[in-house]
């Protein structure tokens, strides 16, 4: 397989149901399976799924992008640099 083979999606775009995801840590699964649609739908961050093309409901692997940020103002000047 070459990368070219697979493809991104969004949570929901191709699948909505995570629950037989498993990539071998509990937290992270619970995430996937419990947790990420409703982040996604609270604006919290975007899941993102990595499919093989000719079956896009078989996630090789996925991540969240969370919607947050660090206001360097508020921190220290010696951690701002």
């Amino acid at each position: 397989m070459n990368l070219s083979d697979f493809s991104f999606s969004t949570l929901g775009e191709h699948i909505s149901d995570l629950s037989t995801f498993d990539c071998g840590r509990k937290d992270i699964n619970d995430f996937f399976k419990d947790e990420a649609m409703d982040y996604q739908n609270e604006l919290f961050g975007k899941t993102y799924l990595f499919s093989p093309r000719d079956n896009l409901e078989c996630v090789a692997a996925a991540f969240t992008v969370a919607n947050a940020s660090i206001f360097t103002r508020m921190l220290p000047n010696s951690r701002r640099k």
